[in-house]
């Protein structure tokens, strides 16, 4: 009963330290009688008993090790491979330890070398790697784990585990077939020499009667055992092996089943010492050709007959000679009608002749193109087979301005068969080359008149949906527009007036949906003090009787019409206005003569883009300020008879007038009168009294010569200032 008790506590120590159960049975047992034969009495353990005990938990050996490939535990591994090896450890106290590694073969064995310690994932997990060589074939490799614990200065035994190397053999090579006369068939192949293959046994050859390829004869297996070939020829009939040099290749001559003059089908398979199959290497079937003929069937052209071995991959030739009126060749078959087995025609495609002479039929199909008939963009082209169900591909890579697809056709003018264009479309296609023509439908546009920033009244009324690409009359505001200190000036796409102005009458080419908003003109009272957007032309309204300065600097500004109501126009009412070609005017005191606006006898303003000769018309008696400014298209100017005044600016500004006669009625020239001109000559007549100057040089800065009839002309003139200061010529 004692020895039980003992037993028990024993294992119950040594389990908690973690031992293995065959372990723990093993060292209680021999712990029980040990510790009986030491007690000074039943329970109680002398010193001698306590040092057993605490050396038996200090103890630390292996436990097991494993040798991992790619996760999966190996006795015998290919070399080349790469190896993880797993070493678990009893280790009842936990101690700390240090580990080397060392092994029994030469480094060359390793082609990535172990550590020299293995790396300590815990007190009982060890692991390190390495990769074997092909110089480790055939080996154990066997590593030996030195264990040493500097806490305690003990050296533990130490232990040792191994991995055998053998790697698959190699395939045979070189394999070739043929007979001796007519009686004996052989196999003939090249056996493998690299160190991998050093333990080669034997080969296993299978061969099967293949004469007749649709009932070919049975499998036939014999392995040889390479270690008993000799250098003896045998006969039919038997199974001796006919060696070459340093048994590196063999013939062997197969026994009587294999028939005379029939052709055979052959495989070598190699083992090693250990079991290990090589590749199966093969060849096909030897003494049997078959012919590949092409026909155009229903076609014309012709490609010529090949002879290929049995089992060969026949390369099938392109149909590029074939042609038949309105299809293409979409692939062969070895059926007219198609039902046979089909191979590309495009000169990729191979077929094995194991069946028996073939003739490869043309089978024709058609293409389907695509046109966008008045429209742009493409679409491929693709091939069916003749009968086939072709899918119609979705028009959405056409185009053209102001219209959709509607359909596909086969006629451009829509008289053919129709296809859908959304892509669900099918044809079928047993007519030849096929072109699907874009059916167009004209998109429907619509006008818009907003009535933004009104007040009372209403949008015109009129045409609002227009097809693509049509042209639309812009309408008038027949429909009263007006809103707070605001009168109607014209439309813009913009609200505001920011985007392209229009005013009743204009035309523009519709592409799609357009929103046309009022533009105003801010008054107060009878006075234009803003106007929005960039108007070309303007139509001032009736009741409006002082347009201000509200015109000046619109750039964009063509034309313009006044109202009759009009009362006053500032100087420099339409300054800036470079671009301002035509005024027009319903004013009995602002008129127009000559394109340029008159008021009385005043000429108040000739627009920027007037070109060539302008003549001022007769009457007139003096040229406002800024009249002329930025008349840059005018290259003379005729000033009648009827003129006294020309006041200050007044041609300031004229860029291509290169002179100007000045008629013997003008009694005043005013400041700056011609500013930043380009006259360099001016024509003066015979006075008695010269007209008057300002006294701010009214002549072009870079200087003047001044053209007198009389060389008694130019003292009359210099004895005026400042006319003095100026130079002066004469005939």
């Amino acid at each position: 009963m004692a020895r039980g008790i003992v037993t028990w506590w024993v294992k119950k120590i040594f389990r908690a330290a973690g031992w293995p159960v065959r372990a723990l049975e093993l060292l209680a047992g021999l712990a029980a009688l040990f510790l009986l034969a030491q007690c000074a009495s039943p329970m109680t353990l002398n010193n001698t008993t306590k040092a057993f005990v605490e050396d038996g938990l200090t103890q630390l050996f292996v436990a097991s090790s494993t040798f991992t490939e790619a996760g999966v535990a190996k006795t015998t591994v290919a070399s080349g491979t790469s190896l993880t090896s797993q070493v678990t450890l009893v280790n009842p106290k936990n101690l700390n330890a240090t580990y080397s590694l060392s092994w029994n073969v030469a480094n060359t064995c390793f082609s990535a070398l172990p550590p020299a310690s293995p790396t300590v994932n815990s007190t009982t997990s060890l692991s390190f790697g390495f990769t074997l060589s092909s110089a480790a074939e055939h080996q154990d490799i066997v590593f030996t784990l030195a264990i040493f614990v500097p806490a305690t200065g003990k050296t533990y035994p130490s232990q040792s585990f191994k991995v055998h190397c053998d790697s698959p053999p190699n395939a045979a090579t070189n394999l070739s077939i043929g007979r001796d006369g007519s009686s004996k068939a052989y196999i003939e192949f090249t056996l493998p020499t690299t160190a991998t293959d050093d333990d080669l046994t034997s080969a296993t050859l299978v061969y099967q009667d293949v004469d007749t390829p649709a009932t070919p004869g049975p499998v036939n297996t014999v392995t040889v055992v390479l270690s008993s070939l000799t250098a003896a020829t045998s006969s039919m009939g038997t199974t001796l092996t006919d060696l070459l040099s340093s048994v590196t290749a063999a013939k062997y001559y197969f026994a009587p089943q294999v028939t005379s003059g029939h052709a055979y089908a052959y495989q070598v398979v190699l083992i090693d010492g250990i079991g290990q199959k090589s590749a199966s290497s093969t060849v096909g079937a030897s003494g049997i050709f078959y012919t590949l003929s092409y026909n155009n069937n229903g076609g014309t052209g012709s490609i010529a007959t090949t002879t290929w071995a049995w089992g060969a991959s026949a390369t099938v030739a392109a149909s590029t000679a074939m042609s038949r009126s309105g299809y293409v060749v979409t692939s062969w078959n070895t059926q007219a009608n198609g039902s046979g087995v089909s191979v590309a025609s495009g000169g990729s495609g191979t077929l094995t002749m194991n069946s028996g002479n073939v003739t490869l039929c043309a089978q024709w199909g058609g293409t389907l193109s695509y046109n966008a008939n008045l429209g742009t963009g493409s679409i491929a082209t693709t091939t069916w087979a003749p009968g086939a169900s072709a899918t119609v591909a979705s028009a959405a890579p056409m185009s053209r301005s102001g219209y959709s697809v509607s359909s596909w056709n086969t006629q451009a003018n829509g008289l053919g068969v129709s296809v859908f264009s959304d892509g669900t479309g099918t044809l079928i296609m047993n007519s030849g080359n096929v072109t699907l023509y874009a059916q167009w439908t004209a998109i429907p546009y619509t006008v818009t008149y907003s009535s933004s920033g009104s007040s009372s009244g209403t949008v015109p009324a009129g045409p609002t949906v227009y097809s693509a690409n049509t042209t639309v009359t812009v309408l008038g505001n027949t429909g009263s527009l007006t809103g707070t200190n605001l009168v109607f000036e014209g439309w813009s796409t913009v609200s505001g007036g920011g985007g392209t102005n229009y005013q009743q009458g204009d035309t523009f080419s519709i592409t799609g949906n357009v929103t046309l908003y009022p533009m105003w003109f801010t008054v107060s009272g009878t006075v234009i003090t803003a106007i929005q957007g960039s108007p070309t032309s303007v139509t001032i309204p009736e009741g409006v009787t002082d347009i201000g300065t509200a015109f000046r600097n619109i750039t964009s500004l063509t034309s313009v019409s006044l109202p009759s109501t009009l009362s006053t126009v500032v100087v420099q009412a339409f300054d800036g206005c470079t671009n301002l070609a035509s005024i027009t005017s319903a004013n009995a005191s602002y008129t127009v003569v000559n394109g340029a606006l008159i008021h009385g006898t005043t000429l108040m303003l000739v627009p920027a883009k007037l070109t060539g000769t302008f003549n001022i018309p007769p009457g007139i008696t003096s040229i406002d300020a800024y009249a002329f400014d930025s008349c840059n298209l005018l290259t003379s100017i005729v000033i009648p008879a009827s003129m006294t005044t020309i006041s200050g600016n007044g041609f300031s500004g004229v860029a291509n007038l290169a002179s100007m006669t000045i008629p013997a009625t003008v009694t005043a020239i005013s400041n700056f009168a011609f500013y930043n001109s380009s006259i360099a000559n001016l024509y003066m007549p015979t006075v008695v009294t010269p007209a008057t100057l300002g006294t701010s040089s009214p002549f072009p800065a870079g200087g003047i010569t001044i053209h007198v009839p009389l060389t008694a002309d130019i003292a009359i003139y210099q004895a005026v200032s400042p006319w003095n200061l100026y130079t002066f010529t004469s005939p």
